[in-house]
């Protein structure tokens, strides 16, 4: 089942490559887009590991953030993060399972605090930009199984969906 992971600092560009990528998904296959926020449960396993579960075959899934942003956000916001240690090597072996092609989208941080200002953003501090912008790329940097990718154009989401599907 073709599965692609956008991780990424408010503001990356994320939605944005979703969207691109969710025009260009071949029709044999099922879309499953999840956009994920704030956690809606406080187990990870029902709010990670049974979503990656039930995907069959002709499913392709396309996550607009997923347990990364959680490792950063959480600890931040409400004090801890539900994806680490233990529940975060589970869902990267799901992920690995599924050959899930997974990304952060990481443009200079000044592109950043451009986006966020001009569309009136408030859940990421500017005092927080360089802190989260710093562990994104540090998180790609220690995690090989991810990519860093700084662009959200149409040719980035094609070769995705290409990486994805095994078309390239």
């Amino acid at each position: 089942m073709p599965t692609i992971i956008i991780e990424g600092i408010d503001g990356a560009g994320k939605s944005t490559l979703f969207e691109s990528i969710n025009k260009i998904i071949p029709k044999k296959y099922d879309k499953v887009l999840v956009h994920k926020g704030v956690p809606e449960y406080d187990d990870p396993e029902r709010e990670y590991c049974q979503q990656l579960a039930w995907l069959q075959h002709k499913h392709f899934m396309v996550a607009d953030r997923y347990h990364v942003g959680e490792l950063i956000y959480g600890p931040i916001y409400r004090g801890f993060s539900m994806t680490e240690g233990h529940w975060f090597k589970i869902i990267e072996e799901r992920l690995e399972q599924l050959n899930a092609v997974k990304v952060i989208l990481l443009p200079d941080l000044d592109i950043i605090r451009e986006r966020i200002a001009k569309r009136g953003e408030d859940y990421l501090q500017p005092e927080h930009y360089e802190q989260v912008w710093n562990f994104y790329n540090n998180f790609v940097i220690d995690n090989p199984s991810w990519t860093k990718i700084t662009d959200n154009s149409e040719a980035t989401a094609q070769m995705l969906v290409d990486q994805a599907t095994g078309s390239n």
